[in-house]
């Protein structure tokens, strides 16, 4: 017969503090540096693309969305609105931009909430890797996604006869410009961001 033995009460002694489990691990392990932290971001970024490939809905937004919309909107509606297509280009590229821009920004939100939901980022934790990297890769991949989609779309503009006034530096200015932009929007509309971070921690 087993016998469990309670040490006996002591008056005047405090019960031992409570530590996170976490916090501890966090502790005695050692942190990544800024080598590590920019692999391990450039990995999350690979993964984050690699979803993208997978995701029918994510890669239609960025490789025909801008296709589509920039041959459809011309011809349907450059002679109603400018009288003809190669008139209503000039107005057209740069709306369809932003507007790629803007529908690609979602995904990093969805993805980040995806992960918690399904307990990628508990993984996250127990591993050795930075707090950052989960949250700079997929927003390196956001930066891709723009530059492809806005790439693409001017691209479309100038087979259909669009031709900038700004030339190249114009056009990559304006592509620049679209992924700053859009950056800031896509982690703005991300809810699941800030309680990332403190997720990864």
């Amino acid at each position: 017969m087993n016998t469990v033995l309670a040490e006996p009460a002591v008056a005047g002694l405090r019960p031992a503090p409570v530590t996170d489990p976490a916090a501890a691990v966090a502790r005695t392990r050692a942190r990544p540096g800024v080598g590590g932290t920019f692999t391990q971001t450039l990995a999350m970024a690979w993964r984050s693309l690699k979803k993208m490939r997978r995701n029918p809905e994510q890669f239609f937004d960025v490789a025909l969305q801008p296709l589509l919309f920039t041959a459809m909107f011309a011809y349907v509606f450059g002679g109603a609105i400018s009288g003809d297509v190669h008139s209503y280009l000039p107005l057209l590229i740069p709306g369809i931009v932003a507007q790629t821009v803007l529908t690609t920004c979602m995904a990093t939100g969805t993805q980040l909430r995806e992960d918690m939901d399904k307990g990628v980022f508990d993984r996250f934790r127990s591993l050795p890797m930075s707090r950052i990297a989960p949250l700079a890769g997929p927003m390196i991949a956001d930066l891709l996604r723009y530059l492809i989609a806005a790439s693409l779309t001017y691209l479309m503009g100038l087979i259909l006869g669009y031709r900038p006034g700004g030339g190249v530096l114009g056009v990559l200015g304006a592509i620049l410009l679209a992924v700053l932009t859009g950056r800031s929007p896509g982690s703005a509309r991300s809810p699941a961001a800030p309680a990332a971070c403190r997720g990864s921690r």
